[in-house]
């Protein structure tokens, strides 16, 4: 009988020590190619060519999404012309900024890191050019 107490007693003491510390996953690259578009956020001049579509491309213009010849919910973003549109409707800030009444995107992930959403809102401002 002692010997079950002090393996019992032991088990507990051993179960009740035990600490679970959940490991996060290391964090998703923002934008996954065009190796990291940029080290640091920029915050005038802002290009299309360079900055904006670069983000638009790894992150919404991908196959099953925004792309290809059946783009989800009819809206291609693969070129400028595209995403001018969206601009012009303005659904692009409301989308990607998770705003009320907008769609929030990309569907079913994070949030575009905000130093992304502000270039591309900082891009709007400036005239959305084909730059």
């Amino acid at each position: 009988m002692l010997k079950q107490t002090l393996f019992i007693t032991g088990l507990i003491f051993a179960c009740l020590s035990c600490k679970h510390e959940p490991v996060e996953p290391e964090a998703e690259s923002i934008v996954p190619t065009n190796e990291n578009i940029m080290d640091t956020c920029i915050s005038s001049n802002i290009s299309f060519t360079s900055n904006v579509f670069p983000i638009i491309n790894t992150r919404c213009a991908t196959p099953g999404c925004h792309s290809g010849s059946s783009p989800a919910s009819g809206i291609g973003l693969e070129d400028y012309t595209q995403v001018k549109a969206m601009v012009d409707y303005e659904r692009l800030i409301g989308t990607i900024d998770h705003q009320p009444g907008f769609s929030p995107m990309p569907k079913a992930q994070a949030k575009l890191d905000s130093c992304y959403i502000s270039m591309v809102k900082t891009w709007v401002l400036e005239g959305a050019q084909n730059n």
